[in-house]
């Protein structure tokens, strides 16, 4: 199953990436989770539509990093990396995450050069310099 159909129908136009010019940012509570989103965003970043048709069908079709991504000479659309900063999840959970909830495979996209992902716990601050 695609991911774009593990979205509601309804909620598919709210999970759809903003402008070029512009930096997304959730964030969540103890109460309300923002894990389900951000995974639908990735699936919306990561995931490739091509203007290429099949016979049977007009839609267009998309690859989520575990197939063959097509090449612009192919009709593939603009691709998109993301940087992923969690403090509270480390990159096995978003693995998890992505491949039961959107159908990603995050380390093979990590390998391509899409993702990135920042420990905001454990990578982010330096350790102190030696004396």
């Amino acid at each position: 199953m695609p991911p774009s159909s593990r979205i509601p129908p309804l909620l598919q136009p709210h999970t759809q990436l903003p402008q070029d010019n512009s930096i997304l940012l959730l964030t969540s509570t103890l109460g309300a989770s923002a894990n389900w989103l951000i995974i639908r965003f990735l699936c919306d970043a990561l995931t490739t539509t091509t203007t290429t048709t099949t016979p049977t069908s007009e839609q267009p079709r998309r690859t989520a990093g575990d197939g063959h991504v097509p090449s612009r000479d192919e009709g593939a659309s603009e691709d998109y990396n993301v940087v992923l900063v969690s403090w509270m999840r480390d990159w096995d959970f978003w693995k998890q995450e992505a491949r039961k909830g959107g159908g990603l495979h995050l380390e093979r996209l990590r390998e391509e050069g899409r993702v990135a992902f920042v420990d905001g716990l454990g990578a982010l601050f330096l350790p102190p310099l030696g004396d």
